[in-house]
């Protein structure tokens, strides 16, 4: 049998997707917090309160 190395994409959008949908089926709102202390990111400074950025 010959040597075949199977490349598979990744899984995390497909569960983000599936996640996301979950929550709009039990009739909630999916919101994101994004760490905004963390060196790197850049979020809107009126959408920031105590080191969090939380949008919809």
């Amino acid at each position: 049998m010959p040597d075949s190395k199977i490349t598979m994409t990744s899984s995390r959008p497909y569960l983000v997707r599936a996640f996301n949908e979950w929550i709009l089926d039990n009739d909630c709102t999916p919101y994101i917090v994004v760490d905004a202390g963390v060196q790197g990111v850049q979020v809107p400074t009126e959408h920031v309160a105590n080191g969090r950025s939380c949008s919809i």
